[in-house]
């Protein structure tokens, strides 16, 4: 009778890292020592039992069931077949199944096969005798070195090459440019000089972790984003069975660098003296993009994406459709929005309108008929800083404190979550609200007036 007990516990540790290891401690002891006929059995014979695991064990599976295909095929056209598996009672008693199997040992000179008939009293005896009818026979090679060969072909693909293709194939048309120039940067700048002519299948979780780790002085962020590609990458490789687990996946690999980019918020005394300064200017550009990055917390991207068809004036809106990237060679890409979330609208007030209507055009807002170039921005940019301090600020820096100063008005977060164009609410909190030292002050002081009331009481 069958055991369900028993066919449980097979399927588990099948499945198991108990199994998949001991796949690849046999692996290597065959590697050192080839003659080694006892690793080679219990090899086979794990294979044959349980399944596969490893893409060398894959490969002798494949090897094994094509033969075993074969095998039967060529008992069904004999005089006298014999089923591959028969349950015939022994000795009288019903519940002893003989497992009945008959091998291909050979062949005779003229070519016809040669046949071992092969008898046991389960399934995994009759497995163990037929590797070893295999091995006393000699045609166990068949076997290790078809599969040797099909490993060899596999291990020359090392990561550049599998990244490479996995690139070109699942990610290009898919990935917006900019996030596909993104990706090309970090293969060729971080990950290919630490992996790239490594043997895909021979990168471990120990090695994605030290490279973390020879990389921790970088901010973490950074350290978050190459992972996740790999991560990426390996998942791929783990779908085309290249290999069995994700190394970078493990619950043991850690970020080891605690850096931030720091994102300090202009003050209000910063701001005024902008805007002061900003009134006094004559070039409109320069003052349209300085108003625009003040007045709506828009990126650099949307700003620079901005058509003056966008702008309503009787609604008083901003409407944020699109965003322009610098690709590498390419030049300006106009595309989507960065995110789902990004495409929003922004409100702006009568003070913000009266700036932008005696500019009022067609076209794209920079550019005209043609969007801005990295080169026109970055000229912009230097105009504008010889002209205004901008404490250092950046477009970034004061989308930041627009953000920042609508959180410390008491704007609830789902507003400024819409507003700011965040796909999650949690970025909005994390990232771009930022204490204000005056609010902060005045909270010390409220809470001084409290205890001093508890005080005096006394």
């Amino acid at each position: 009778m069958i055991n369900a007990t028993e066919i449980l516990e097979k399927q588990q540790y099948a499945s198991s890292q108990e199994y998949y290891h001991e796949l690849r401690w046999l692996e290597e002891m065959m590697g050192f020592d080839p003659d080694n006929k006892a690793h080679k059995e219990k090899y086979v014979n794990l294979v044959m039992t349980y399944g596969s695991r490893t893409p060398k064990s894959y490969a002798l599976k494949e090897q094994l069931d094509a033969m075993r295909e074969r095998d039967i095929m060529q008992n069904m056209n004999l005089d006298n077949p014999i089923a591959e598996a028969t349950g015939v009672p022994t000795g009288g008693e019903e519940t002893s199944m003989l497992h009945r199997r008959r091998v291909q040992i050979g062949t005779n000179d003229d070519g016809t096969p040669i046949y071992k008939q092969i008898q046991a009293h389960s399934e995994e005896e009759a497995n163990s005798r037929i590797v070893q009818a295999y091995i006393d026979s000699g045609r166990i090679r068949e076997f290790t070195t078809a599969e040797e060969s099909k490993v060899e072909a596999k291990s020359e693909t090392n990561f550049k090459t599998y990244a490479e293709s996995w690139m070109i194939t699942y990610k290009k048309g898919k990935l917006k440019p900019r996030t596909w120039q993104t990706y090309n940067q970090y293969l060729t700048a971080q990950l290919f000089p630490a992996f790239g002519s490594v043997n895909i299948e021979d990168i471990t979780t120990k090695d994605v972790q030290a490279y973390l780790n020879a990389n921790k002085e970088q901010a973490g962020k950074s350290l978050k984003n190459y992972l996740n590609l790999l991560k990426q990458i390996f998942d791929s490789a783990v779908e085309d069975k290249i290999i069995v687990e994700n190394p970078a996946a493990s619950s043991r690999i850690f970020n080891p660098s605690d850096k931030k980019t720091p994102r300090k918020a202009l003050s209000v005394d910063q701001l005024e003296e902008i805007i002061d300064a900003m009134h006094g200017m004559k070039n409109c550009e320069e003052k349209l993009l300085l108003a625009l990055f003040i007045h709506t917390g828009a990126r650099r991207g949307e700003v620079l994406g901005l058509r003056w068809e966008d702008i309503d004036f009787e609604r008083n809106l901003i409407h944020i459709r699109r965003n322009n990237t610098q690709i590498t060679g390419e030049g300006a890409h106009i595309g989507t929005t960065k995110t789902e979330n990004g495409a929003r609208d922004i409100p702006f007030g009568e003070h913000f309108k009266e700036l932008l209507m005696p500019y009022h055009s067609s076209g794209y807002v920079f550019g005209g008929k043609k969007p801005f170039q990295s080169w026109d921005y970055d000229k912009l940019m230097r105009r504008l800083k010889k002209r205004v301090n901008l404490h250092g600020a950046t477009a970034h820096v004061l989308r930041h404190t627009y953000l920042t100063m609508l959180a410390g008005e008491g704007v609830d977060l789902k507003t400024l979550q819409t507003i700011a164009g965040h796909a999650n609410i949690q970025t909005t909190m994390d990232i771009y609200v930022s204490p204000r030292t005056d609010k902060i002050t005045a909270a010390g002081e409220t809470m001084d007036r409290l205890l001093e009331g508890m005080h005096n009481k006394r």
